[in-house]
C-alpha cells in the first residue's frame, strides 16, 4: 500500500514537480538516484523532464532535512528552511 500511495507501483504523475509536491521532499543518496526516484513515479519516465525541473529551479536539490540530498519543490523550500534551520548542526564557536 505504501508503494502504491507513493506512486511507485502505479505511476500516476505527469511532471516530477507533482511527485515532489505530494511527497514534500524526495530523498536520494546521489544525483542519479534523485533523477530515478522522481522519474520512476511518472507515467512516462523522462530523465530530461526531471533534470529540466532542477535546472529551472522548480525543484531544488538541497540538504534541507539531514545531510543527505533531497529534492524539494520551490514552493516548499522556505517553510522547510524555517522549520529545519534551528536543528542544523552549526560549527563550534559560532
Amino acid at each position: 500500500m505504501r508503494l502504491w500511495n507513493q506512486g511507485v507501483t502505479a505511476p500516476r504523475f505527469e511532471k516530477p514537480q507533482e511527485v515532489v509536491a505530494l511527497l514534500g521532499a524526495l530523498q536520494a543518496q546521489d544525483y542519479g538516484m534523485s533523477l530515478w526516484a522522481a522519474g520512476l513515479r511518472l507515467t512516462a519516465p523522462n530523465r530530461a523532464a526531471v533534470e529540466n525541473a532542477i535546472y529551472t529551479g522548480e525543484l531544488i536539490r538541497t540538504h534541507i532535512l539531514r545531510p543527505t540530498w533531497h529534492l524539494v519543490h520551490q514552493k516548499d523550500i522556505r517553510w522547510m528552511m524555517r522549520l529545519s534551520a534551528p536543528y542544523v548542526k552549526k560549527p563550534p564557536n559560532m
